[in-house]
């Protein structure tokens, strides 16, 4: 093994002096077309940024036509390939807005439809280890944002509930999703609106409890905020039912799961809806940054 390492420097060595060779060769060899052309060659292949710009003249002004053709050629190749690479991010960042825009501007068309009156925000923070629980949205008591006020969301052409507001500030606030630990609300499902407890788990499911044993559900039953509730409107989208548990012997009630309507995975805006709520549930001091 000493033996290869010891060949492999005689071997740098040997390039080493070879090239030293060749240029002290071209420094004290006359200065013919030759000498120039391969002068400017080297050059060009160790230190190719010496030869752009205004300084290119200067290196290439004693060599042949057909060498200093070649040699300015592999520049403006260089320079319309890095257009090329520009060019390419600029479309591919310009098609990203346009359908970003087209996005925003289907979500916009859903407002008029939209039996709320409220605005839409934008998500700022999102962590992705407490992406159940909370993120914070670009709209705060500035544009009267206050605590508790509903918040929904659409993917597509599905409108579902997504949470409320948890804390606000001067130009953001924090809504607390339905898979939170500390959600709950009452849900109502099937023609005779039986109601229902629905609280959040901390993961992607819902947890539906307190369902009379009479109750007529099923799988894939769509279950909706209830007139009951104080905080929400009633009617929103909460989930469908995902799977029905048998029955509870000690609290002789039925258990399910609930998938909520909007995964919250997918969501980049919300609507905030204005609701006049109770004052003491609204009028909490402002938090400031």
């Amino acid at each position: 093994m000493l033996k290869a390492i010891g060949s492999h420097k005689d071997i740098t060595k040997t390039v080493a002096a070879i090239y030293l060779s060749i240029a002290c060769f071209l420094l004290i060899f006359p200065s013919s077309k030759l000498v120039y052309s391969v002068r400017a060659l080297f050059s060009y292949v160790l230190y190719p940024a010496l030869n752009y710009g205004a300084t290119s003249e200067f290196y290439l002004r004693n060599i042949p036509k057909n060498i200093s053709n070649l040699l300015k050629t592999d520049q403006e190749n260089r320079r319309l390939s890095a257009l090329v690479e520009n060019n390419t991010i600029f479309l591919n960042y310009a098609g990203t807005l346009i359908k970003e825009n087209a996005r925003l501007v289907k979500l916009l068309d859903l407002s008029p439809s939209f039996e709320w009156r409220g605005t839409w925000a934008r998500i700022i923070n999102k962590s992705p280890d407490n992406c159940y629980s909370s993120f914070f949205i670009d709209k705060g008591s500035d544009y009267g944002i206050k605590v508790n006020y509903t918040v929904i969301a659409a993917h597509g052409e599905t409108v579902g509930l997504v949470g409320r507001i948890f804390e606000v500030y001067n130009n953001f606030s924090k809504v607390v999703l339905i898979t939170d630990n500390r959600f709950s609300s009452v849900g109502v499902f099937g023609k005779e609106e039986t109601e229902s407890l629905i609280e959040g788990r901390g993961a992607e499911l819902l947890k539906m409890s307190h369902i009379t044993i009479k109750a007529d559900i099923a799988k894939d039953m769509d279950v909706f905020t209830s007139r009951t509730s104080i905080l929400f409107p009633q009617g929103i989208s909460i989930g469908k039912v995902s799977k029905i548990y048998s029955k509870n012997m000690v609290m002789n009630f039925i258990e399910a799961d609930l998938l909520p309507t909007i995964s919250i995975n997918v969501i980049k805006e919300v609507y905030i809806i204005s609701r006049d709520l109770p004052k003491e549930m609204h009028d909490v001091k402002v938090l400031r940054k």
